[in-house]
């Protein structure tokens, strides 16, 4: 644990690092390939809070992300004389 410390990694990666380790020597030890399972250290993670976004912009959010990108949509179609009039948008 000290060399990823020495690496300046933060802390979610050398708890994710730690747990690897963890499950592949339990893996190990099931498929008896080891005797016996050391003790491994517990991590002091502190996680760093991340920003967050308001209602109103997940809201905006939700609502962009249900937008079909380069998609062409007729509104309103109307016959007038016979003649067809559509009206469309791109999105």
């Amino acid at each position: 644990m000290n060399s990823l410390l020495e690496k300046r990694l933060t802390a979610p990666t050398i708890s994710n690092a730690m747990g690897v380790i963890s499950k592949t020597l339990k893996y190990a030890h099931r498929r008896e390939l080891i005797r016996s399972l050391t003790q491994m250290p517990k991590s002091q993670r502190t996680d760093k809070a991340r920003g967050w976004f308001t209602a109103s912009e997940y809201w905006r959010l939700y609502r962009q992300s249900q937008r079909p990108i380069g998609k062409t949509y007729e509104i309103d179609k109307k016959i007038v004389n016979g003649k067809t009039s559509t009206s469309r948008v791109n999105a």
